[in-house]
């Protein structure tokens, strides 16, 4: 007898809630791009990099060096200017100003665009020909030297707390250190009127900076490197322009002494005259 094959069926033993597996849909295959070998980076040679560091470094120091420069340099004036008041009171009044500091051009406004002060502030003028001082001459193009600041006195105005060397002129390197007599004028605590110039460094509290805020009445304190102080009463306060004659009136009967700066502070466009008269 044959044997039948028999199919199972196998749906009697599946439970009725079964999920039906079917088979998976055949994927087709999607073409890929061929790949593309990347680029090799190249790297920069340490050498090269090296030099460009070294580079941005040099010019780091010297864009440093120029913005700390004026400071420094205005630094070095105010430590020759306290040489200076200190070598007067010891009664030599002699200090040596060295061929850079005497050649080096100091913006005592601080590099404000258009406010540089000129050389000699007073704008003296000769009381015999009614021209500018030679004084106030353009600096000598020769080479630099040391240069020998002489001090005469002391000039001290408490109510700005103002304590200056003075020397006898008003040349560039004077200026640089002190406040000084305009020659010409008669000498201080003389008859007449003996006039004080100097800059006005923006620097609070140097120079003549706080100078206009003096008032009728303070006292103005000298004291010369050989002789007794004297002191003088601020009378009257002025405002004129550059060479304005005013400065160098010589009153026939009165003692006095006239401070003269620029003014406003940084735009210097005018000058500012502090006259007193000698009371001791």
């Amino acid at each position: 007898m044959s044997k039948k094959r028999r199919k199972k069926n196998v749906s009697r033993n599946r439970p009725a809630n079964a999920p039906v597996k079917r088979p998976a849909p055949a994927q087709t295959a999607t073409a890929q791009p061929p790949a593309v070998k990347s680029a090799a980076v190249k790297k920069p040679s340490p050498y090269k990099t090296a030099a460009i560091v070294a580079a941005m470094l040099i010019c780091a120091a010297v864009g440093a060096w120029f913005a700390i420069s004026p400071a420094l340099e205005k630094s070095r004036m105010m430590e020759q200017q306290n040489a200076l008041l200190d070598s007067i009171e010891q009664g030599d009044g002699e200090i040596v100003l060295d061929a850079a500091l005497a050649a080096a051009t100091v913006d005592f406004y601080d590099g404000d665009e258009g406010a540089t002060e000129p050389d000699a502030p007073a704008d003296p003028i000769d009381t015999e020909t009614g021209e500018v001082a030679e004084a106030t001459a353009p600096a000598e193009t020769a080479a630099p030297v040391d240069t020998v600041i002489t001090g005469i006195g002391i000039l001290t105005i408490e109510k700005i707390n103002a304590k200056l060397p003075v020397t006898d002129g008003v040349t560039t390197a004077q200026l640089k250190v002190a406040v000084g007599r305009v020659r010409g004028t008669p000498e201080i605590g003389a008859a007449g009127n003996a006039v004080i110039a100097g800059h006005r460094s923006y620097t609070y509290g140097q120079f003549f900076n706080r100078l206009d805020e003096v008032e009728i009445g303070d006292v103005i304190r000298y004291q010369p490197k050989d002789g007794e102080a004297m002191e003088f009463s601020v009378y009257e306060i002025l405002e004129v322009d550059p060479g304005d004659p005013a400065a160098l009136e010589q009153p026939e009967d009165k003692n006095i002494i006239t401070l003269l700066t620029c003014t406003p502070v940084r735009t210097a466009t005018h000058r500012l005259l502090v006259r007193a008269e000698r009371i001791s």
